[in-house]
């Protein structure tokens, strides 16, 4: 600008269904196995978090080989599974740094990790700012909501987004972070993109090297936690990578379970006011 933890309250464990359908092609027998993998590696991974458990130990349980499985999953998630396993540590532990008053070395333990200066770096990597500096970043947040900004080079070929509503019974909050990613998943801050409130089309400057489109949407007035570790998140991607100038329609809608957890702290991006 997501996902379930049993290491906090506020967060309900994942549902063990298939995430619902988005494309628009028939589902084949090969993603009806892959998804169900990703739905089982998932819970599993969830109920082991806090334990130094690996991928060959998520792969072992559930009777693939490392192989198989990684290869698997990847091709369900977009995202390798040993990155997934560090993306709902490092959600954990922002729901933990958010909600107490844990040491970091404490969190850094009840989340898996056995070095406090790994997990303080890759924390860093994964949300963009230490696992300090986000408790900081949330006494902000809380003073004043993040105004609208854009960030990125101006110059470029733009893509125009039109902003497709969610589905019926569901509002769309009307503060939106648009933005450009490396990779498919939410991980690590954004190259560029802009903070909006209320718009249904933005012309978007394009980013090299990070051709990926992803939404997210909040309230202005929702809780701390909710614009730093939203647990059921408000969410639009775009299914292709893009590089050129193009229309496109972003449609947002709730986080498939499971899915990878919006780790980047979007507040960051802000300029100082």
């Amino acid at each position: 600008m997501a996902h379930p933890n049993h290491l906090h309250p506020r967060l309900a464990p994942p549902r063990h269904q298939n995430p619902p359908v988005t494309s628009a092609r028939p589902e084949s027998t090969v993603t009806d196995v892959s998804t169900d993998m990703a739905v089982r590696a998932a819970a599993f991974a969830m109920e082991h978090l806090a334990e130094d458990i690996s991928v060959a130990d998520i792969a072992d349980h559930l009777g693939y080989s490392p192989f198989h499985f990684n290869r698997t999953f990847a091709a369900a998630m977009h995202t390798p599974p040993g990155r997934f396993l560090a993306a709902l540590r490092f959600h954990a532990a922002k729901n933990l740094l958010l909600t107490g008053n844990d040491a970091v070395v404490d969190v850094c333990t009840q989340v898996g990790f056995t070095s406090v200066s790994s997990f303080s770096r890759r924390f860093r990597e994964a949300v963009g700012t230490s696992p300090a500096a986000l408790r900081t970043l949330a006494d902000q947040v809380a003073d004043c909501s993040p105004a609208p900004f854009s960030i990125g080079n101006p110059k470029a070929a733009h893509a125009t987004i039109d902003i497709e509503s969610p589905p019926a019974g569901l509002r769309l909050p009307p503060l939106m972070w648009i933005g450009w990613f490396p990779t498919p998943a939410p991980i690590g801050l954004p190259r560029a993109g802009v903070l909006c409130r209320g718009k249904q089309r933005i012309c978007l400057p394009l980013c090299a090297g990070a051709p990926w489109l992803l939404g997210f949407s909040v309230d202005a007035a929702a809780e701390v936690v909710d614009h730093l570790a939203p647990s059921a998140p408000v969410v639009a991607s775009h299914s292709t990578p893009v590089t050129t100038a193009q229309h496109i329609t972003l449609t947002f809608g709730p986080a498939p379970q499971p899915s990878v957890p919006m780790l980047a702290a979007l507040p960051a991006l802000a300029p100082p006011h």
